[in-house]
């Protein structure tokens, strides 16, 4: 994809990245994140990314806005070495290889940190995240069944995995 620039994310990203995300959250049925994010929090999660953990954004290189972003980080429900991820591309920015060109740097990010593993954990009603997870690679892991949402629904969650080898 050509006009996409991936970069290790700042905190002076911060608001781009909540643009992308706040509206997937008040959107509903992608994403397990129930509240928006603030900036303050958003600054705050990116100032204290420490070692074993990375997030990268996708900018648009002709308008320099923020279209994407894709973090890492080790999980206390995880093994050490399998990183959980997580994804989230402007809506309508979807499908067009944002995605794949964050995976490949995050990928080398987490070999790097010494992972040899990547989970992602996905809505059983996320049929596009279940669908990308799926072409990079990650195959069913496990699934936690019933999970409540706060409004009392219960949605199963899907645990993909990938080797990084």
């Amino acid at each position: 994809m050509t006009g996409v620039l991936i970069r290790p994310a700042r905190v002076d990203d911060a608001q781009g990245m909540i643009d992308v995300l706040n509206p997937i959250i008040r959107a509903g049925g992608t994403t397990a994140i129930e509240s928006e994010y603030t900036l303050d929090a958003q600054r705050a999660y990116l100032g204290g990314i420490g070692p074993g953990a990375a997030c990268h954004v996708a900018e648009d290189a002709a308008i320099g806005e923020i279209i994407g972003f894709q973090s890492y980080e080790s999980h206390p429900a995880l093994p050490d070495h399998i990183a959980d991820i997580a994804t989230f591309v402007l809506t309508g920015r979807a499908r067009r290889g944002v995605g794949r060109l964050l995976c490949e740097a995050t990928f080398r990010a987490a070999r790097a940190d010494g992972y040899a593993e990547m989970n992602a954990t996905i809505r059983a009603d996320n049929f596009a995240g279940l669908a990308f997870y799926a072409r990079m690679g990650f195959r069913d892991a496990c699934v936690d069944r019933a999970r409540p949402l706060r409004s009392g629904r219960k949605v199963d969650r899907i645990s993909k995995r990938r080797a990084l080898s």
